[in-house]
């Protein structure tokens, strides 16, 4: 039976083995995040999805003051193609709306990422502030509401 639970250190150890085999094959994957994703988990701050009593998928999150961010959603390589992702990614979207996210943005860093959230109601964000140029990563938002942020002021 499938099952998304909330992401502990309890999960870490198997996650971590999928991501380190993945990153030795074939040099992709997020296990040079491992921190980031072990911090995140021991706050509780994200998710993972079981088949059978195994891990095959995470995401960690962060909520701001308004909004939540995405860091990263990974699904281990021999369950892709196969809608996990998706679920994932909305499951961790429902979790920071109820937290009280008036938008969630991720950061993609691969095509196949940005896909994925584009097929979620994702919308390209240009950040007024930390912006820099075009070959920056695609920073998307999906928006819970009419709700978006006032454009900046150019005469400031």
């Amino acid at each position: 039976m499938d099952v998304i639970k909330q992401a502990s250190t309890v999960f870490f150890p198997e996650v971590i083995e999928w991501l380190k085999a993945e990153n030795e094959r074939d040099g992709t994957g997020f296990y040079c995040n491992r921190n980031v994703i072990e911090r995140l988990f021991s706050r509780g701050d994200g998710l993972c999805y079981m088949v059978a009593g195994r891990t095959v998928g995470f995401v960690v999150f962060q909520m701001y003051i308004d909004g939540g961010e995405i860091h990263i959603i990974e699904i281990e390589p021999s369950f892709r193609q196969q809608g996990l992702g998706s679920q994932l990614l909305m499951a961790g979207v429902e979790a920071l709306r109820g937290k009280g996210a008036k938008y969630v943005e991720v950061e993609c860093t691969s095509l196949e990422g940005e896909a994925l959230c584009r097929s979620q109601l994702f919308e390209k964000y240009i950040d007024p502030v930390n912006y820099k140029n075009e070959d920056d990563n695609p920073i998307l938002r999906r928006y819970f509401s009419e709700w978006r942020p006032s454009p900046p002021n150019p005469w400031a």
